[in-house]
């Protein structure tokens, strides 16, 4: 329900979108919700270690997508 009112409020196409967060519950939901890209980060915090994503694609920071 979150994903699909997100995009009919903005209207992108959910096949298409790159979605990245830290916690893969989020992430699991908008797989299964269409969207067509998920990435995690798996440290979040740099005062702390990288974290261990078993179910998605993963980076350790968004500087590594530029």
């Amino acid at each position: 329900m979150f994903w699909q009112g997100v995009q009919e409020r903005l209207g992108f196409d959910p096949s298409r979108t790159l979605f990245i967060d830290d916690s893969q519950a989020v992430l699991d939901t908008a797989a299964n919700s269409g969207i067509g890209g998920v990435l995690a980060i798996t440290r979040p915090d740099s005062r702390r270690p990288a974290r261990s994503v078993e179910r998605h694609a993963s980076v350790e920071a968004l500087r590594q997508l530029v």
